[in-house]
């Protein structure tokens, strides 16, 4: 997994349409995902509603509002496009924002909004570089590129299964894994347009939500303020008796 992941399950898919409607063979879905981060002495719980556009070659998520989760807000998109130069290569856009409640330790929100985008950028350049030398490499690359230009009446003997292009594609070097911010002006329009669909469905569900939150939040404050009291009395007890 992904540093700091200790669990991740989906817990529901959605799939919408018909896979035979896209290019790529694959239905949209959407994803719900229970995921959990561990820090030292804070483990993170959060659930996690993905939408994935095969047709757009995009996944966005936002948090899923019907649970409770760990942070405050958190939401953000994975988007790929072929590299101009290498059809073996693939860029990947990736883009993330999160929003912790007071309590939460300041080294847990810098790693979630600074580290943990080159530590999810590098872990999937690594695995996919994996995949894709276990499916051949360039060799099968170049093959599937020749059955690719073959005559129609041929194609049936070599037909590659597109949907798996995400693992069959090479990525860049780490040196070119761009990570950008919903106004890139290098992402496409369907990509701007998806993030800032996002972005709003995430601010009108937190705004539903706000209430709830802020008694969570007071809850919890007032529970650590309390153990530290405890810890606090304990300790001088345990000073004066020896």
């Amino acid at each position: 997994m992904v540093p700091k992941t200790l669990e991740s399950q989906n817990y529901k898919v959605e799939k919408h349409g018909n896979r035979n409607d896209n290019p790529s063979g694959e239905s949209p879905q959407t994803i719900y995902t229970r995921m959990k981060v561990g820090f030292p002495m804070v483990k993170l719980q959060f659930f996690v509603k993905h939408e994935y556009a095969p047709q757009l070659n995009s996944l966005t998520w936002t948090l899923d509002y019907t649970k409770k989760s760990d942070f405050d807000d958190s939401c953000g998109y994975w988007y790929i496009v072929p590299h101009p130069d290498n059809p073996n290569w693939t860029r990947v856009y990736y883009s993330v924002e999160v929003s912790m409640f007071d309590w939460i330790p300041k080294f847990v929100v810098q790693f979630m909004s600074n580290k943990a985008l080159t530590d999810a950028t590098g872990w999937v350049k690594k695995f996919s570089e994996l995949e894709y030398e276990k499916q051949g490499g360039d060799a099968a690359a170049a093959a599937a590129a020749a059955a690719e230009s073959l005559p129609v009446d041929n194609k049936h003997t070599s037909k590659r299964k597109r949907g798996s292009r995400w693992f069959a594609s090479k990525n860049e070097e780490s040196s070119s894994t761009t990570i950008t911010d919903t106004d890139d002006e290098s992402c496409s329009t369907d990509e701007t347009s998806i993030d800032a669909s996002s972005s709003n469905v995430a601010a009108s569900a937190t705004a539903a939500a706000v209430a709830t939150r802020k008694e969570e939040v007071g809850l919890k404050r007032y529970a650590l303020m309390l153990s530290i009291i405890l810890l606090s009395f304990y300790n001088v007890h345990l000073y004066f008796s020896q």
